[in-house]
Order: C-alpha cells, then structure tokens, then sequence
C-alpha cells in the first residue's frame, strides 16, 4: 500500500502542477495488475487509504484471478459471488464505483448496501 500511495500522490500532483482539472481523477488500485494474491488482498483490505484523496476509487472487481484464487474457482463466469463480496468489502472501505461483468448482481448489492 505503500507504494500504491506514493504513485498516487506523485501521479496527482503532476496533475495539479500541468493544471488539469483534479476533479475529472478516479483512483484505480488496479486489482490483479501486476500484483500478487496477498497484494491484491491488501488492497481490499487497506482501501480506506485512499480516501485521503478525496476522489472516487473505481475497483475493477469482476471475476477477477484473486477471487479465483480465495475460492479455488478456476472458470471466471463462477466467480460473481465471490465479486460481491469484495464490492461490499470494498464499499465499506470508501469504494464508489465497481467495473463488473453481471450488473444486475452488482446493482442489487450496491442497492441493498446503500440503504
């Protein structure tokens, strides 16, 4: 998390410093790019760290190899419970929006878990 904070606070101020709208930034924490199964479970565990940037955090959760791991799934298609489980994790820890494969699923859990 270290790391990913340190790219995160050079990244926005490069932003800051070229003059572009701070706004129009999303985070990504970039789940299963380039990053272990222990980093990527850190990530969901530690999210709430980014919200010292005050911008929206987009997780591209979906089926993701992490969750195929955690489960022992090897087909990504029956991975979507599992990918609601890390959108509720993740909502619980300032996550706002979700990059997902079954939408209806998603926009139950982000319905239900917004109430």
């Amino acid at each position: 998390m270290g790391a990913m904070l340190e790219f995160f606070e050079e990244k926005i101020s490069m932003i800051e410093s070229a003059g572009l709208d701070f706004e129009a930034v999303i985070l990504d924490p970039g789940i299963d790019f380039a990053k272990q199964r222990d980093d990527n479970l850190t990530v969901y565990r530690e999210l709430n760290q980014l919200q010292k940037f005050l911008r929206p955090v987009l997780i591209p959760v979906s089926r993701k190899t992490v969750i195929g791991e955690v489960l022992g799934i090897e087909d990504p298609v029956n991975r979507d419970a599992g990918t609601i489980a890390c959108i509720a994790a993740s909502m619980s820890r300032g996550a706002q929006m979700f990059r997902v494969h079954n939408v209806d699923a998603a926009w139950q859990a982000v319905k239900v878990l917004s109430c």
